[in-house]
């Protein structure tokens, strides 16, 4: 349920980058852990990518998901 405030950024290079706005940086905190990597990167593995990694960062929510958010 930590993840639902989450917003993917990128993922390239075997990397794949979530963020989490400014609003919602605790729940960072509470997911930025090895279990929570190592699940994602589990399924990742699963979905064909089996050297992916994962790195959580705060980072502004981008404005287009704000805006359908807000309807």
């Amino acid at each position: 349920s930590y993840l639902l405030e989450a917003h993917p950024i990128s993922f390239g290079r075997n990397l794949l980058t979530i963020g989490f706005d400014p609003e919602f940086a605790e729940r960072l905190e509470l997911v930025d852990n090895l279990k929570s990597r190592t699940l994602i990167q589990t399924k990742l593995s699963e979905s064909g990518f089996p050297n992916a990694q994962v790195k959580f960062v705060k980072d502004e929510l981008p404005a287009r998901r704000v805006a359908s958010a807000a309807s």
